[in-house]
């Protein structure tokens, strides 16, 4: 039997992932969820352009309007070319942003550094491994601290996400994509009695007291160096800190030896400033306090030393001689307790007091009972036992009563 021959049927359209019709087409998001909205869009030489728009809806409209004008062969209007924005650019721009902040030494200086590493790149070229490779040159290199490094690229991490707030630039931040170095903050260096002698030998008068005054007090550089007349109250014995590193005032007890460094201070000046600077109406800075310590420094021998390990050295000597860490973290000043945790290994002889709590404690032997029947040998246990005043009374007692004890030592 002859099979029945079948016309071909005419295959159906392959389907697309893009609907026919889509009011989405050639829409996109730069960054996905930040409601910022592009449209892509080519001409009529098949020239390929991007545009910001803002909403979605701004992009929808956009994009109609370029096809249509593409469609009609008419003039398209000039496409300025968006100015490069370079990364000193935008540390150049949100400069004032710090420059009234206590912290804003220390944001000059990660200024500086990334305008010298990567000032002239295009902030939207910058990418991690860009910062990676600057952080590892500075710290096998120039042996910079890790802690260092992570206040550098927080610095300008947040430099970008101002810029890309601002819509000045557009894309992620490549500095929220690395990951931050640990850091150790246990290592404690402090001065040591032969550290402080040599120090003393080489420094002037003035230069030793401002010191002496750092690790007697614990004050942080900038406290010690912006205090008053007026913050210093001899009769409480109380130093005054109006702003600290919180933001909180807080006050210091004046031992014996502070308050007669602090009288000595002022009795040499009439400035409203407990350590006037070279101008009048200014304070010491703390460069030329910094650079001071350096130079005895050099002069003594002393390596590795800064600044704010004169504080360490007032908490570190606290901790040797047995004071608590709640108490240091008062007179220190520390916001949480774990770091004034990192003098804890200093105190030994607390610690090992304090172990010794738990340790168990033979029970006494119990004593042997009173030899009541021989007046003799009573006579030696209480000898033994009792004072020259309480055997006196004993004797006293008893002759009131008729009986006569004769105790010889």
């Amino acid at each position: 039997m002859a099979r029945k021959k079948t016309e071909p049927q005419p295959s159906e359209p392959r389907r697309t992932g893009r609907k026919k019709n889509n009011p989405d087409t050639g829409l996109y998001e730069r960054v996905p969820g930040s409601g910022v909205w592009w449209i892509q869009w080519s001409d009529g030489q098949g020239k390929k352009h991007r545009e910001k728009a803002g909403s979605k809806e701004a992009a929808r409209k956009l994009y109609q309007e370029r096809k249509t004008r593409v469609l009609r062969n008419e003039k398209l209007p000039d496409l300025v070319a968006r100015k490069v924005v370079t990364v000193k650019d935008m540390v150049d721009r949100y400069r004032p942003s710090w420059e009234a902040k206590k912290s804003a030494r220390d944001d000059d200086r990660y200024a500086a550094y990334w305008i010298e590493a990567i000032g002239n790149l295009a902030a939207s070229e910058v990418r991690p491994s860009d910062i990676e490779a600057w952080r590892s040159h500075r710290m096998k290199v120039d042996k910079v601290t890790g802690a260092t490094c992570n206040r550098a690229c927080a610095f300008l991490r947040r430099i970008f996400n101002l810029a890309i707030r601002d819509e000045i630039l557009d894309g992620t931040n490549p500095v929220a994509k690395i990951r931050f170095v640990r850091e150790n903050n246990q290592i404690v260096r402090y001065l040591n009695e032969d550290e402080e002698a040599a120090l003393r030998a080489v420094c002037s008068p003035e230069n030793w007291l401002k010191i002496e005054v750092a690790f007697l007090s614990g004050l942080r550089q900038m406290e010690q160096l912006r205090l008053r007349r007026d913050d210093l109250d001899f009769r409480a014995r109380v130093v005054t800190v109006r702003e600290s590193k919180h933001g909180e005032a807080r006050r210091v007890p004046m031992s014996d030896r502070l308050a007669e460094l602090f009288r000595q201070q002022l009795d040499s000046h009439t400035s409203d400033w407990v350590f006037p600077g070279s101008e009048e109406g200014t304070h010491f800075t703390a460069s030329g306090a910094t650079h001071a310590l350096k130079r005895a420094m050099k002069q003594a021998g002393v390596k590795n030393f800064r600044w704010h390990d004169l504080r360490h050295t007032f908490c570190s000597r606290l901790a040797m001689a047995g004071c608590s860490l709640v108490t240091i973290q008062q007179l220190a000043g520390h916001k949480q307790i774990t770091v004034t945790q990192r003098y804890a290994h200093l105190s030994p002889e607390h610690n090992r007091a304090a172990m010794e709590l738990l340790a168990p404690r033979p029970k006494p032997a119990p004593e042997p009972p009173l030899p009541w029947d021989d007046v003799d040998a009573l006579a030696e246990v209480l000898a033994q036992r009792l004072s020259e005043a309480e055997l006196a009374a004993l004797v006293a007692a008893l002759a009131r009563r008729g009986r006569h004890l004769r105790v010889v030592r």
